[in-house]
């Protein structure tokens, strides 16, 4: 039988998980729910590595992991706005590619 190795938010209460990414990304409660960043992960038949996965999934598709990682450290606010133009010349790239091939 193999062992599950639970993340950190796993192991702590509900309430101490968010109280952990409130404090990770720096955000308030509200401003947490106001972007409406709730995720829920049912574990089925308790196969939590499968729960796991689906979470760690949802969250990469939301741009959790992009997000903790760009707030690691300090962006300035010059830097910022040159990363978010390209973010958007690239979406409109793609998006124009999509209505070409359509």
């Amino acid at each position: 039988m193999r062992k599950a190795v639970l993340p950190l938010f796993c192991v702590l209460k509900r309430s101490e998980a968010y109280a952990f990414f409130y404090e990770v990304l720096n955000v308030s409660k509200k401003q947490w729910e106001r972007k409406g960043k709730y995720l829920e992960v049912k574990v089925i038949d308790n196969d939590v590595e499968k729960a796991l996965k689906i979470l760690k999934n949802k969250l990469s598709k939301n741009g959790f992991f992009k997000e903790l990682k760009l707030r690691r450290a300090y962006e300035k606010p010059s830097v910022k706005r040159k990363r978010k133009a390209l973010e958007a010349r690239r979406r409109m790239a793609k998006a124009a590619r999509r209505r070409r091939y359509s």
